[in-house]
C-alpha cells in the first residue's frame, strides 16, 4: 500500500488522492525507491535526469535545503519557468506565498526531506483563460552537502497550446497532500 497517511490542509482531505497519481509518477516513485539504501536518501544525480523520461524534464524543479533548514530553488525546468514567468533558481522557495501558507508548506517540504518521505500533492495553476490542475511528485534526495526535494509536475488535464499566460503560481489553500510511504 502506498498511502498510510492522508494529508489534510486547509479543510481539504485527500482520501482517494493516490488513485489520481498518473502511472508515470508511480513508475518514477518505484525507480526512486529502487535507488534508496536503507534510510539513506538516493543521490539526486543518480536519479535525475537519467531515471526521468525526457518529456518530463521540462516539468521538474528542485528545492534545496541548507543546514539551517532554509529552502531555495535549484534546477528549474523550462515549463516551470513559464509557469512562474522567470527562472526561480536561487530564490527562496515560495517567497510569493502568504507567510502563514508558506510556513505550512515549508513544514511539509522539510518533513519530506528530513524524514525521507516522498509525497504527492495536487493544486491548480491559474492562467489568463483557464485553471489547470497539476499533481506534483516530491522525491527527497541527497546532494553533495545539502539535501533536496525533486518536484516533478504532472498536468492532470491537457495543457492548451499555445501555452496560456499564467496569472498566479498556484492556488492558495486548499491543496491536497498524500504521504507516499511503504507499508
Amino acid at each position: 500500500m502506498l498511502n498510510d497517511e492522508v494529508g489534510q490542509t486547509g479543510g481539504c482531505i485527500m482520501a482517494a488522492g493516490i488513485t489520481a497519481m498518473p502511472e508515470e509518477a508511480r513508475l518514477l516513485l518505484q525507480r526512486w525507491r529502487a535507488l534508496r539504501q536503507g534510510d539513506a536518501l538516493p543521490n539526486l544525480h543518480d536519479f535525475a535526469p537519467s531515471q526521468i523520461p525526457p518529456a518530463r524534464i521540462p516539468w521538474l524543479m528542485t528545492y534545496r535545503q541548507s543546514a539551517d533548514q532554509q529552502l531555495s530553488y535549484g534546477v528549474v525546468g523550462e515549463e516551470i519557468r513559464h509557469l512562474f514567468r522567470k527562472n526561480l533558481r536561487g530564490e527562496p522557495v515560495l517567497y510569493y506565498v502568504d507567510p502563514k501558507q508558506r510556513a505550512l508548506r515549508y513544514g511539509h517540504i522539510n518533513r519530506s526531506i528530513n524524514e525521507g518521505r516522498p509525497l504527492w500533492f495536487t493544486g491548480a495553476v491559474l492562467f489568463e483563460e483557464c485553471r489547470l490542475e497539476f499533481g506534483r511528485l516530491g522525491l527527497p534526495a541527497q546532494l553533495e552537502r545539502d539535501r533536496a526535494l525533486l518536484l516533478i509536475y504532472f498536468p492532470l488535464e491537457p495543457v492548451p497550446w499555445p501555452r496560456p499566460q499564467p496569472r498566479h503560481h498556484s492556488t492558495p489553500l486548499p491543496f491536497d497532500l498524500v504521504w507516499l510511504d511503504e507499508a
